[in-house]
């Protein structure tokens, strides 16, 4: 019943201010928790993703915050999957008690569907811990990782166009309330387009302004004033 209504309404109800979220993830990783490290895929848009996975706690928190969203259509899908629970009940494909199974689940729906907690008994075997995050973020679960343990860090995206740079990077952003440097603000400037450039890889943009405007000040500390190239004049 937790797994289905997890499924169904992710983590809507557990979301408070965003200082209690941290430090209710920082008091559950200064205390025992299970040994498990993985992604657990829940039916539908959700994962159980463990907090051992190796995230900070500011983008753990963050990810569940952003995950946050109040499901439109939470009740119907989860009422869609309790009747497949039934019928697979009834085919004896689990072994539950048909009665039982449609008598507490008649009570749930009485209440209202109220959220579903571990038991006493399973939190003392399994010490689960863990936060539902909405799996859109999963693909990128291992670039956080790898900027958490590497922070702070100076990124670089490429790739073909439409393949996913402004999308990457605007996450990115929305994560770490980071800088995003857009090279499509370093358009070759007239005198700088030559023919040997053009036809030289890598050569479409001003580099040489990249440098000196972000690079060198970024390697130095310093404060960052660019000059975004005009297409219009």
């Amino acid at each position: 019943m937790k797994f289905l209504y997890q499924s169904s309404f992710g983590c809507e109800h557990l979301l408070s201010n965003p200082d209690t979220v941290k430090k209710q993830i920082q008091q559950e990783l200064d205390t025992k928790l299970d040994t498990c490290n993985s992604i657990e895929y829940l039916d539908g848009d959700y994962v159980r993703l463990h907090l051992n996975y190796g995230l900070s706690v500011n983008t753990l928190s963050t990810l569940f915050i952003l995950s946050s969203q109040q499901e439109k259509n939470g009740k119907e899908q989860l009422e869609e999957k309790l009747q497949i629970l039934i019928d697979m009940i009834s085919n004896k494909e689990l072994p539950f008690s048909l009665n039982n199974a449609k008598l507490t689940l008649l009570k749930w729906k009485e209440d209202g569907y109220p959220a579903i907690h571990h038991s006493n008994t399973f939190n003392q075997l399994y010490h689960p811990s863990y936060r539902l995050i909405h799996k859109k973020y999963v693909p990128f679960l291992k670039l956080f990782k790898d900027i958490d343990n590497k922070h702070p860090s100076i990124i670089s995206i490429d790739g073909r166009c439409a393949s996913g740079k402004t999308t990457l990077s605007n996450l990115l952003k929305q994560i770490y309330d980071c800088n995003v440097f857009k090279m499509d603000d370093f358009f070759l400037q007239p005198h700088q387009r030559t023919k040997e450039r053009l036809e030289s890889p890598g050569e479409n943009v001003d580099h040489e302004r990249f440098e000196q405007e972000v690079l060198i000040p970024l390697s130095k500390h310093e404060d960052i004033k660019l000059r975004k190239f005009n297409c219009s004049t």
